[in-house]
């Protein structure tokens, strides 16, 4: 996931991966304390507050977008330096490798402290592991991320090849965005928008697709990365993102970016935790879905809908304005103030799958042993973001990547670093 020559390297996208990670295993940090996003969280303390539905919302906007756009940006580079069959054997090889184990010996890490807690106390991991993890409670858990991309690299290498003239007509749809900046922006922010607000009305803004137990996909938002997926793709293709020039010059507009941006944000963190309706009644879903849809005559349903779309429009158009807001900001500000090399960026480009892999289970029982202790949510959480990242940053950093063999999978390094 990162280019394997000098002369293609872009630091400041090294850099910015790196601290996406970062910003993902600080969201996992806050999920447990989050008053209602806290219950789709694999353990919830008991103490919990609206602030972190807050900031799990904002964070939330950005991650998933964010990072599947970087992840697309190296398809079609990677495919014309391999060729086809060799970027398939090594896509497949590498991320097939870190699902498999992650499934197997990291999810029941992040299973297991719930189970305990809320459904067999005393159970021990091993029993739980064995009897019941691959029995009962199977799961890709964070490992979705890897089958996602997959999935993704999959769509795009069938547009690149089935359908040139679908590529083609992406690509100048995404460059005459980049090209019309404030028509642009206007476009992918109410494009972004429609498909949440669509997505989040027909399967609901917390559940995810589940295939086959371990692969599974969050309904309201598999469009939309896939769409940040493509853009990438087509951005870097297009040499739009390796434009030293014209990226200086964009980077040099950060300020206005910040400020678009801080609106959004304010009203996004306002609005949402007040809408009460942002994460609406599962049952009345289901009994839309089983009575003919939403807009069924027999449903009956058409008063609940006409109830629930204006909240959830007005959230939807939020967030699709601020994650778009939230992509051009940190490009420009990771071109503008991070796009040199150092020792800590390097690491954290270097170790960020690692990171991505090892933290969520040290997180997570970091906040299964502090549940019941009298410490304010606010230190807990700050325990879990030092401890828990420092951790594995370090574990990553000093064990992991030292394996030979582990690191060709997670890290491989670049031609021309030692």
């Amino acid at each position: 996931m990162t280019l394997k020559t000098v002369e293609q390297r872009l630091h400041y996208i090294d850099h910015l991966r790196g601290f996406m990670f970062i910003v993902m295993a600080i969201d996992h940090c806050l999920h447990a304390y989050a008053l209602n996003w806290g219950r789709f969280h694999f353990f919830k303390d008991e103490n919990r507050t609206v602030i972190f539905d807050a900031l799990y919302l904002h964070d939330q906007a950005i991650i998933m977008p964010m990072l599947f756009f970087i992840f697309g940006m190296f398809v079609i580079p990677s495919l014309q330096r391999r060729g086809l069959s060799g970027y398939l054997k090594e896509r497949f090889f590498r991320l097939g490798i870190i699902y498999v184990i992650g499934v197997i010996f990291f999810v029941p890490l992040l299973s297991y402290p719930r189970y305990e807690y809320n459904e067999d106390p005393g159970i021990s991991f091993w029993e739980f592991w064995r009897y019941v993890f691959f029995q009962e409670k199977l799961q890709a858990g964070p490992m979705w991320v890897i089958h996602a991309i997959l999935a993704f690299t999959l769509l795009v290498l069938a547009i690149y090849y089935l359908l040139p003239s679908l590529y083609r007509g992406i690509s100048r749809f995404f460059n005459w965005c980049v090209n019309n900046h404030l028509w642009g922006f206007l476009t992918f922010g109410l494009f972004s928008s429609t498909v949440l607000f669509i997505s989040d009305i027909l399967w609901g803004a917390p559940w995810w697709f589940n295939f086959g137990g371990i692969f599974s996909l969050q309904s309201s938002r598999m469009i939309l990365i896939t769409t940040y997926f493509l853009a990438g793709s087509v951005l870097m293709n297009s040499g739009v993102l390796s434009n030293n020039e014209f990226m200086t010059k964009f980077a040099d507009q950060w300020t206005k970016f910040l400020a678009i941006y801080l609106v959004l944000a304010v009203g996004f963190m306002l609005y949402t935790p007040s809408d009460h309706n942002f994460v609406y009644n599962e049952e009345v879903r289901r009994f839309a879905m089983q009575n003919g849809g939403w807009f069924a005559a027999e449903s009956g349903m058409w008063p609940v809908f006409q109830q629930f779309a204006p909240p959830i429009l007005l959230r939807t158009f939020l967030h699709g304005f601020m994650c778009l807001s939230q992509v051009i900001l940190l490009l420009a500000i990771f071109k503008k103030f991070f796009d040199q090399p150092t020792p800590m960026w390097t690491s954290l480009a270097r170790n960020a799958f690692g990171i991505f892999l090892i933290h969520d289970p040290i997180v997570v029982w970091l906040q299964y042993y502090m549940n019941n202790q009298p410490l304010p949510i606010a230190v807990k959480f700050l325990v879990c973001v030092v401890v828990g990242i420092s951790l594995a940053w370090l574990i990553s950093a000093k064990i992991i990547l030292k394996i030979p063999f582990i690191e060709r999978i997670l890290s491989p390094k670049p031609k021309g670093v030692q």
